[in-house]
């Protein structure tokens, strides 16, 4: 038959030119071969060409084929090479203007490398980029898209299989490609690595043995008949890490993988995971723990790498970090968990609520701190935590008082010189040290300088500044730990540093400002992921809205559940006082004094539990206040003075607010010299607003006692202050025109003011501070009659006859004004 064939087409070319062309011949088998080779040795003399396309590589077939092919003394052997920079621009010249071609050729040659295939296929993808855009012209450079990247597929389909999988070989290995690399991927020699390589770079697909462009590679990787990828990455990581290679480019070549096989493997994810870490990468570092975790590694190992991955996905989103507590327990309850693992599981669990959880890994902590040494500084700094926000966690004092105190067991703790300095707190705050407080907390902010705070080391000394009682200084180191730097910051970085500075702004008494952070604090995470915590951001922003006189926004903010969980820590504490002053600003005297008792009962346990005095929120002094609305004046005097003894006689911004409430209580000419020293306290202090209460209520008081003319300038700077602090309750009872208990039931004892009407009491509020009916008019606008009538039934309600009665009646029974002390 090949004979036969080999006459029919001589004959032909006897009669007639003929052009015989065979495309990718070194497909071809070996009779196709024979027959072709023999049809060639009886092409001469006669008008046939026969022309044969190949791609080259070693095969010994084709090899043999090329031999017999060019022995023909009629035979020649052409090697095309891959079109220059000039030839690109020829090609562009047909489909585009010269000074578009001119200004897209090097980049269509540094692309395609000047393989004539790919280089048509990146300009077709130019011509689609250009109809699309509304100017019509190509991009200033080439942008491969889908002709390209079917131009590499084709390309690699024709390829030999070594060839095809050398080049997939080098797309996964990427920039750092070689043929050294190569050859221990696919496991070939280096010659034959390098002949891969070489015939690769012929082709254009690669330079300096690398894949020449993004594009290429990305096609290559995405190529779906590239079946065994996922273990081709594994294999280069492996290769990689063997060759001594970074653990960050280990890592992400088994991220790639998608899976991790091996002790060698999970060790390079987790030294990966730090990498990415350090370098403010927290969706990388998650992805790498994430794929460590799904290894399933037994032991300390997994310990730590589950301990790793719940410290990242914390960052993210505490709620999700939840679903692996179970795991952490179970690891702690084998006793594979470190002790700063177990230390921070402690705090989250106490942070969602699980406190039987959290109880029993803190008794684990205890007996595994012995075990490593160069940890024990996490045991004092665990029970420190929940010393400021969960005192009642049982075991806090039973682990504490045998090691003989925080100071004593904390000996030890070389290794984080905070925990060193902060041990001195709760006996510092117990005692009212306040200077030596804020010199603690100034050292371990100083610290830290250049590095960033532990989490531990920054709340505890938050919580420290809240106790301290010193709001000028707080504000200015709460803004100190709120310079973020450039880093890049985690959702819960970013809630917890508007929370800080929500908590500074409010002690520069910046309303406005403290309101906007706190709600920046919860947009930047959602409720759940606050856990328990959420207490404080809700507490500021129910406060603040109380204060700047947004009443229903206020009422709306306490619809939201909280977790009941959340009275027994200090962030309950904080919400239910933030409650109770909500309460009081509208007159609802019961409701507030209820969770003032409530939160008073609290802390007073913890203060018997810990044989501490915790005086940092002044329980006492709010009920003295929800007492007085009530008309109880005896028992509101009994509270305050007791505070005012556990607060002793230093300056302090609790100890101010305590003396305006203990003014209410007292014979009227007492009352001035208590406010003096309250205003002089909280000038000194720097609390704004609470000095502009203070000076409303001097104001108030004079105006009593017919000083009118200091009574008015002492209601300036009171009304100057408010307008500065943006408290605007305060400013419209300033005004005489608040629809809160302030600018009438304040003028009214309780128990009188049911029996007014509204207009009644506002009338009867300001005659009882010694302005004229005409006056009264002018304010209130209406008319000298319309005042006349209100007071004539005002007295008959009242039981008495005229003003003097009236101001008797006022001075014996009043009630002061809502404050913020926070």
């Amino acid at each position: 038959m090949v004979d036969e064939l080999c006459v029919e087409l001589l004959g032909l070319a006897r009669r007639r030119p003929v052009l015989i062309g065979i495309n990718d011949v070194q497909h071809a088998d070996w009779p196709s071969l024979h027959f072709l080779a023999h049809l060639a040795r009886h092409l001469r003399g006669i008008r046939a060409l026969f022309v044969c396309t190949a791609q080259p590589f070693e095969d010994s077939i084709y090899q043999g084929f090329c031999v017999e092919f060019l022995r023909q003394p009629y035979a020649d052997h052409l090697r095309l090479g891959r079109l220059t920079l000039d030839g690109v621009a020829s090609l562009l010249r047909r489909r585009f203007d010269k000074p578009t071609a001119h200004r897209l050729a090097a980049a269509v040659h540094a692309t395609s490398g000047g393989n004539p295939f790919l280089a048509t296929a990146l300009i077709e993808d130019c011509i689609i980029t250009a109809s699309a855009s509304a100017r019509q012209q190509p991009a200033a450079s080439p942008c491969p898209g889908e002709e390209f990247r079917e131009a590499v597929l084709a390309i690699v389909t024709k390829m030999p299989d070594p060839i095809r999988q050398g080049a997939r070989a080098l797309a996964v290995l990427g920039d750092i490609g070689s043929a050294r690399l190569l050859g221990r991927l696919i496991d070939f020699d280096i010659r034959s690595a390098s002949y891969i390589v070489d015939t690769l770079e012929e082709i254009g697909v690669v330079a300096d043995g690398r894949i020449r462009h993004s594009a290429i590679q990305k096609a290559l990787l995405r190529d779906p008949a590239f079946v065994d990828l996922a273990d081709m990455q594994l294999r280069a990581a492996r290769a990689l890490q063997e060759n001594g290679t970074p653990a960050p480019v280990v890592g992400n070549y088994i991220l790639a993988a998608g899976h991790a096989e091996g002790s060698w493997a999970v060790m390079k994810l987790q030294e990966a995971a730090e990498d990415a870490l350090t370098n403010h990468r927290l969706e990388l570092a998650g992805r790498l723990f994430e794929l460590a975790d799904r290894s399933n590694m037994s032991g300390p190992q997994g310990a730590a790498v589950k301990a790793r991955l719940v410290d990242v996905v914390w960052q993210r989103d505490p709620a999700e970090a939840c679903r692996h507590f179970t795991e952490l327990l179970a690891h702690a309850r084998e006793g594979h968990l470190s002790t700063h693992a177990a230390a921070s599981l402690v705090r989250r669990l106490v942070l969602h609520g699980r406190m039987a959880e959290a109880d029993e890994v803190l008794r684990l902590l205890s007996n595994i701190v012995q075990r490593e040494p160069d940890s024990v500084s996490d045991l004092p700094a665990t029970l420190l935590w929940l010393f400021f926000f969960c005192p009642a966690l049982v075991p806090a004092k039973a682990l504490l008082a045998p090691a003989g105190g925080f100071e004593a067991l904390a000996a030890g703790a070389h290794n984080r010189p905070w925990v060193q300095a902060a041990v001195q707190l709760p006996a510092l705050l117990a005692r009212q040290r306040r200077e030596e407080v804020l010199a603690v907390v100034e050292k371990i902010i100083g610290g830290s300088v250049g590095d960033r705070m532990e989490t531990e080391a920054t709340e505890l000394v938050i919580a420290a500044l809240d106790m301290a009682d010193a709001a000028k200084r707080t504000a200015a180191l709460l803004t100190r730990l709120s310079d973020e730097g450039d880093r890049p910051l985690s959702p819960i970085s970013r809630a917890s540093g508007a929370l800080i500075r929500a908590k500074s702004a409010l002690r520069r008494g910046d309303l406005l400002g403290a309101h906007e952070f706190a709600s920046a604090a919860l947009a930047h995470m959602p409720q759940t992921g606050w856990g328990l915590a959420v207490g404080e951001p809700l507490s500021i922003l129910l406060h603040t809205l109380t204060e700047m006189g947004r009443q229903s926004e206020a009422a709306e903010l306490l619809v939201r559940p909280v977790p009941e969980a959340i009275y027994g820590t200090r962030f309950g504490l904080l919400y239910l006082r933030a409650r109770g002053r909500y309460h009081l600003s509208g007159g609802r005297f019961h409701a507030a004094l209820s969770d003032f008792l409530a939160y008073g009962e609290t802390l007073d346990g913890w203060m018997n539990e810990w044989n501490m005095d915790l005086t940092y929120l002044p329980w006492r002094t709010d009920a003295a206040e929800a007492y007085l609305g009530l008309g109880e004046r005896t028992t509101a005097k009994d509270l305050v003075e007791n505070q005012l003894d556990l607060l002793g006689s230093g300056a302090s911004r609790h100890r101010a607010i305590s003396l305006r409430i203990l003014s209410a209580a007292v014979e009227p000419k007492h009352r001035p010299e208590l406010l003096r020293e309250s205003a002089g306290l909280l000038e000194a202090d720097g609390d704004l607003l609470e000095l502009a209460y203070t000076l409303a209520e001097l104001g108030r008081v004079y105006q009593i006692l017919g000083e009118r003319g200091l009574a008015k300038r002492t209601r300036d700077r009171a009304w100057r202050y408010a307008s500065h602090c943006h408290a605007e309750a305060l400013r419209r009872r300033l005004l005489g025109r608040s629809d809160s208990h302030h600018s009438s039931i304040t003028a009214v004892p309780f128990s009188y003011a049911a029996k007014l009407s509204d207009a009644e009491r506002r009338v009867v509020a300001l005659a009882a501070e010694h302005y004229t009916n005409r006056e009264i008019a002018n304010k209130l606008y209406i008319t000298v009659s319309t005042v006349e009538q209100h007071l004539t039934r005002a007295y008959r309600k009242l039981n008495i006859r005229n003003r003097q009665a009236l101001s008797s009646l006022i001075v014996d029974s009043f009630t002061p004004p809502t404050n913020a002390s926070y």
